[in-house]
């Protein structure tokens, strides 16, 4: 009895494999009906670098010797499915690949499959990433100007606000005072710009150029925006006498026979009005008139001329002023008449509507000693 009940339960377990192995037939006989799926090599990773409506792509994969094409996919903004097909070499790029694809602004998640000889295709490996465009564009906005003033020795000088984080560069255009067209690139750490050649009466053009990201392959302009600068030709400030140069002078005194390093004319631009120019004594007494000719390097709108004469010392006593833009037609515009007293040093010159001017001739045409004259120091005040 015992033997036919262990051969009971032998018969029993051996009708439930067989049966067993047949649901299991079953089950996986569509997947094995064509043969076993052979997958092609896999994309490892890829990393994307987003640009204007455009996408740069650098993938890797492993011992893809026989993968002919990357497929790439995603869904457009109106849920139609896009894809391009990247073509593959191994031996060009062993095991990494690189393109740039055409793709709308937008964030997408991008899926890649490989093909290899064979036609088979790979399990998809899929990364996410954000495209700009027009849209990221157009909520640009140029680095802010804080201030333009007029330059003391020609032109204008800019500050700019501290620039945003993803501000990379700025173009700017203005045009000189001779015509011509200038083209500059401001940095982000620039924080001044000084033009002393720019047309004053011609606007400037700049554009900011921001990066969204940096890992970004583009540059996106704001924008170009025209800025006036006629209006600081309206400031009126003192010139800076830092590139005044002495061109020509008619008698000067050497500094060693004068004493204190004065006598030369370069003195009466030098800011220091206790140092002087005085006409030659020694070695020969230069005779009235005198003349000290200065270029001040660029043109202004002369508005005044402050003339100082030697500290407590009369011998000064008419001075003809002439100003030129070009050192060989000279207007006169001023004369001064100092009095005999000594303790009166200065005099001055005011020109209501300006007068444009590079160079200024200093005429001294009288002493009240004669022929002995001196002069302390010039200060021009005028707009650009």
């Amino acid at each position: 009895m015992k033997t036919n009940k262990y051969l009971l339960l032998i018969s029993i377990f051996v009708l439930t494999m067989f049966f067993g192995c047949e649901d299991m037939m079953d089950t996986h006989s569509e997947y094995v009906q064509d043969g076993e799926i052979i997958y092609s090599v896999k994309v490892d990773s890829v990393y994307l670098f987003p640009g204007n409506n455009r996408v740069k792509l650098k993938g890797y994969l492993k011992n893809a010797l026989q993968v002919t094409n990357i497929i790439v996919k995603w869904e457009n903004a109106d849920n139609s499915e896009q894809i391009e097909t990247i073509a593959y070499d191994f031996n060009q790029s062993p095991d990494s690949f690189m393109a740039e694809i055409p793709i709308d602004e937008g964030q997408y998640l991008l899926e890649f499959i490989t093909m290899n000889e064979a036609g088979n295709t790979s399990v998809s490996t899929k990364v996410d990433g954000k495209v700009y465009g027009e849209k990221y564009r157009s909520y640009l906005e140029n680095r802010p100007i804080q201030k333009i003033l007029p330059n003391i020795s020609g032109g204008a000088m800019i500050t700019f606000a501290p620039a945003a984080s993803n501000l990379v560069t700025m173009n700017f255009e203005y045009q000189t005072v001779d015509g011509t067209q200038k083209n500059l690139v401001i940095l982000p750490d620039q924080s001044e710009l000084l033009i002393e050649d720019v047309d004053l009466y011609v606007p400037i053009n700049y554009a900011s150029g921001y990066i969204p990201s940096e890992t970004a392959i583009d540059t996106f302009f704001c924008d170009v925006e025209e800025i006036s600068l006629e209006y600081l030709t309206d400031i009126a400030f003192e010139i800076d006498k830092s590139s005044f140069e002495i061109i020509d002078f008619s008698t000067e005194e050497q500094a060693a026979n004068e004493g204190g390093g004065n006598g030369p004319a370069v003195n009466i631009i030098d800011g220091d009005n206790s140092s002087y120019w005085q006409s030659q004594w020694a070695d020969g007494i230069g005779q009235i008139p005198h003349h000290i000719t200065i270029d001040m390097k660029n043109e202004f709108n002369v508005t005044q001329v402050d003339l100082f004469r030697r500290n407590s010392n009369n011998h000064t006593k008419t001075v003809v002023l002439e100003g030129s833009t070009d050192n060989v037609n000279w207007e006169e515009f001023g004369t001064l008449n100092y009095s005999s007293d000594g303790s009166i040093q200065k005099e001055l010159i005011e020109l209501t509507d300006g007068k444009r001017m590079r160079y200024i001739k200093i005429n001294v045409t009288e002493s009240n000693v004669p022929p002995y004259v001196s002069l302390a120091e010039i200060y021009v005040i005028g707009k650009l």
